[in-house]
């Protein structure tokens, strides 16, 4: 899988920490490729990224700290 077509998969990714650690855990999303644009920073499980309205928008990301498991619909769901 390419570097371009994970990128592009990310868009419409839902994010979720590994809960019960005991480290922080961080990760910043951002709208356009290369760490650019508007970012939200997520630091618990989101089962949702509409809540917030970060749906279908993430281009690229930076885990700050932790452990994160990516699912491509909400809910957790997805492949």
């Amino acid at each position: 899988m390419t570097i371009r077509y994970r990128l592009a998969a990310l868009a419409a990714l839902v994010f979720a920490g590994a809960a019960g650690t005991a480290s922080a855990q961080e990760i910043i999303l951002y709208d356009l490729p290369n760490f650019q644009g508007q970012s939200v920073t997520i630091n618990r499980a989101t089962s949702d990224l509409s809540a917030i309205r970060f749906n279908d928008r993430t281009s690229s990301l930076r885990v700050v700290s932790g452990q994160w498991e990516l699912c491509v619909d909400a809910n957790y769901s997805g492949g």
